[in-house]
């Protein structure tokens, strides 16, 4: 144990150190100890390896009272971590030996801007005077340090979306005139700050202002922000990028950076375990997916300033940022100088002469599995929905994904507070207990906010599969490249098919379905978020083809493109490019009923066939839009319209009623149950609505009634 006087000894010293706040990050914004990095305790397995590569580093470990900090410890101590101490007492005996804390998130990041505000006497312009030169057309181009995601739900009118990491790079695009007035807004104050900082240390002839107090200052000033902007810089240009290596140059002249050539940093790496290494890649997103070093983080420039204590732990690391070149990562790592941290260099000539050097290169966002998920999974055994036998529930999940939507009866726990939980939630020790979560995938649906949130989560695919009746005369692929969700790719439901038979989109084979899906980018561990343009109807048809195929990681964006849309929320357009990977299918015959096994149901009656086309249909009073179709109904099928179970917004409605709509339909929930409409997509849908509603033996009849309906030997009904 540690206390107080000991933990401020250990973090005014030079020893490289991590001081970690294992409470849940609501607790620690509202007051932490200086300098700690906030890793709730159920977060520990994922992020530890990453944020300290050394085991023998001292940890100290903070919590509110003294009792969740030991948990933690032992677990870093099963982790190999050497020698990891809890502060005695917690933050209330911080608090109680007259030590100050602090309030917020990425304090220290704060209050260097702050410092960087006074220090360099960054010129300022107040809301008001802004908004009046907007009124005036002055002669200015306003740029957006934050994040994409951060600008598009609300920003300063006509600002341009530039993350701060990309500023210097990118502002020679925008500029033509050397009055032009450059204004850098963030939603706040520091990265206002820091970016104009950069730029200013360009020496352009322009001038250069920070939005007082950002977005917040000008929303408080009873001004307006803009809402959905798209506009971004164009890609950088030769004079652009000669103008920030040249920058780039000086600035690393005039706060000594150095440079590590790719051996240097290859040497540096291997010795991780023995010390803390942080390679830091500051390219966008895209670029870093494309191919980075192996083993480097992700961390744009401007979000590696702006939340140091997020990204790093140790403080006293040896860090090497870099880039393609060499502009962005001295720029990050000039910031990094100057905030004092003793150890940052650039890798000379980015990540070209890496791979020139016969570095490794990796793809796309780390996938590696949080530690003991191997041997927890092999452990572990798993039940299916449906029926859990009396079998307490507990959702260890984020509990505003709980609160959204969870196993009924569930009870909800803190995956870092269970121990002490468990005993009131589940007193009786010989009922089983059922674990649960509620990431999005697990629980089917995937929430606009869910996935907004997730989307560059390193094991999530997005898929756009959308799809349209001959007759409506649509090009779904032609609209995925006009508009679609960031990130996402276009699969394609008629060309993922069969193509033996002249039926529509039938499943193909498990060897074809792996080689498409592999195509689009997803791996076998991958988790999938599935939408459409029409709410909940053809995603329905690609989540229950994942399944078919073994792969149950799989849901569905409830509302679809539309509730996205209707949400403020980023799109791309273009056509996607996305890395092949290894994916490898299984089959789930259970889930798949063919002709053969309909005719004999038809004798047998053993499965309740639900029909989710409309109601003409059903009975043969409106004609089929496909020519050849009889009208009518399998013998012995109940009806239930596939958007009877839809909102007028395209989501689904609540599990209850989604019950009450199949019990209503003559759905005994007792017997399994067979979908089927007319080629097999909002089939889908019910089967999607009866899954959500617990129900265990849901079947899709593949060929549906473009099969049924176009023989002369099965029987209809009307």
């Amino acid at each position: 144990m540690l206390t107080p006087d000991a933990l401020t000894a250990l973090m005014a010293s030079h020893t490289p150190h991590a001081v970690l706040d294992v409470r849940e990050r609501g607790a620690y914004e509202r007051g932490h100890i200086f300098r700690t990095t906030s890793l709730p305790r159920r977060q520990l397995e994922v992020r530890v390896p990453t944020l300290i590569t050394a085991p023998a580093t001292p940890i100290a470990l903070v919590d509110a009272d003294g009792t969740l900090a030991p948990l933690a410890a032992a677990t870093l101590g099963a982790m190999g971590y050497r020698d990891v101490r809890a502060l005695d007492g917690g933050v209330a005996a911080w608090r109680s030996a007259g030590r100050r804390v602090v309030q917020g998130l990425n304090v220290p990041s704060k209050v260097f801007g702050e410092r960087a505000l006074h220090e360099w006497r960054t010129p300022q312009i107040t809301p008001q005077d802004l908004m009046a030169r907007i009124e005036r057309r002055d002669d200015m181009v306003i740029v957006d340090s934050r994040t994409f995601e951060e600008y598009h739900r609300g920003c300063i009118p006509g600002s341009i979306s530039v993350p701060g990491g990309e500023l210097v790079l990118r502002i020679g695009e925008l500029i033509k005139r050397p009055e032009t007035t450059i204004v850098v807004h963030c939603g706040g104050r520091t990265r206002s700050y820091i970016g104009a900082e950069s730029l200013r240390r360009m020496r352009l002839p322009n001038p250069i202002v920070a939005l007082e107090n950002g977005t917040m200052g000008w929303e408080l000033a009873g001004l307006t922000l803009e809402r959905g902007a798209t506009r971004t810089a164009p890609e950088p240009g030769d004079r652009s990028r000669a103008q920030a290596t040249a920058t780039a140059a000086r600035v690393a002249s005039e706060d000594r950076v150095r440079a590590l050539r790719a051996d240097d940093v290859r040497d540096l790496w291997e010795q991780r375990r023995e010390r803390n290494v942080y390679l830091v890649d500051v390219r966008s997103a895209d670029e870093y997916e494309s191919g980075h070093v192996a083993g480097a983080i992700w961390a744009p420039g401007g979000q590696a300033v702006q939340a140091t204590d997020d990204y790093f732990a140790v403080r006293d690391a040896s860090y090497v940022f870099m880039c393609d070149g060499s502009g962005r990562s001295i720029m990050t790592a000039a910031w990094f100088t100057r905030m004092g941290v003793p150890d940052v260099a650039v890798l000379a000539g980015g990540v070209p002469a890496w791979q020139d050097a016969g570095g490794l290169i990796d793809n796309g966002q780390p996938e590696t599995p949080p530690f003991g998920w191997q041997a927890a999974r092999a452990a572990t055994r798993y039940r299916k929905p449906g029926d859990l036998g009396g079998a307490v529930v507990i959702d260890v999940g984020m509990s505003d994904e709980y609160a959204r939507g969870h196993v009924p009866g569930a009870a909800w726990i803190c995956r870092s507070r269970l121990e002490s939980h468990i005993a009131t939630a589940a007193p009786d020790r010989a009922r089983a207990i059922v674990m649960t979560c509620g990431d999005g995938v697990g629980a089917t649906l995937a929430s606009t906010e869910w996935l907004a949130t997730h989307l560059h989560d390193p094991d999530l695919r997005v898929l756009d599969g959308s799809w349209h009746m001959p007759a409506a005369k649509r090009d779904p692929r032609a609209e995925f490249v006009a508009a679609h969700i960031p990130r996402a790719a276009f699969f394609d439901i008629d060309a993922i098919a069969d193509h033996t038979t002249p039926l529509p989109h039938m499943l193909p084979t498990p060897a074809a379905f792996e080689d498409a899906v592999g195509a689009l980018g997803v791996a076998t561990g991958d988790r999938v978020v599935v939408y459409d343009t029409r709410g909940v109807v053809s995603a329905a048809r690609v989540w229950w083809t994942f399944r078919a195929f073994g792969h149950d990681a799989v849901a569905v964006l409830d509302g679809g493109l539309g509730k996205w849309k209707a949400d403020g929320r980023p799109l791309e357009s273009g056509d996607a490019k996305p890395m092949r990977r290894a994916f490898r299918a299984g089959r789930r015959p259970e889930l798949v009923r063919d002709l053969i096994s309909m005719r004999d149901n038809v004798t047998t009656r053993r499965e309740q066939v639900l029909d989710a086309r409309s109601a003409g249909r059903f009975a043969g009073t409106e004609p089929e839009p496909r020519a050849g179709l009889r009208g009518g109904h399998i013998p012995g099928s109940q009806n239930l319209p596939s958007d009877t179970l839809l909102r007028p917004d395209g989501t689904l409605l609540p599990a209850a009623e989604l019950r009450r709509r199949f019990e209503g339909a003559g759905i005994d929930f007792a017997r399994p149950v067979t979908t089927t409409c007319g080629s097999g997509v909002t089939a889908s849908v019910l089967a999607l609505g009866l899954h959500l509603v617990g129900h265990p033996h849901v079947a899709v009849y593949d060929g549906s009634w473009s099969e049924w309906g176009g023989r002369t030997d099965t029987p209809v009904e009307s």
